[in-house]
């Protein structure tokens, strides 16, 4: 089954805006910066769902880029201690391309 273009779904500019600025919040709060992880992990798992469904409904180059970016955001959730610089910028490119689009 193949999407039509208007049932893609991606989170949006403020999910993303949100994410960044709850990890920037953190800061040393080891409670605040778990819960501003796990919700980037709830994010970037909508979206790699979201693009997994989508199919042909989302030009494959930008499909493909997009599953690699999600990869490489939750493979660095994985480690011991994650790149919250790495996931700010990532999700402020994110908002701003979307809110561009």
């Amino acid at each position: 089954m193949t999407l039509a273009d208007d049932d893609l779904r991606l989170p949006s500019v403020e999910a993303f805006a949100r994410a960044a600025d709850g990890l920037l919040a953190a800061g040393a709060d080891p409670l605040a910066r778990r819960r501003a992880l796990a919700d980037q992990q709830a994010l970037w798992g909508q979206l790699l769902g979201d693009v997994a469904a989508a199919g042909e409904a989302m030009p494959e180059d930008v499909r493909e880029d997009l599953l690699k970016l999600a990869a490489v955001v939750l493979g660095d959730l994985e480690e011991v201690e994650p790149d919250l610089s790495l996931h700010v910028t990532v999700n402020r490119a994110m908002r701003d391309g979307l809110a561009d689009g």
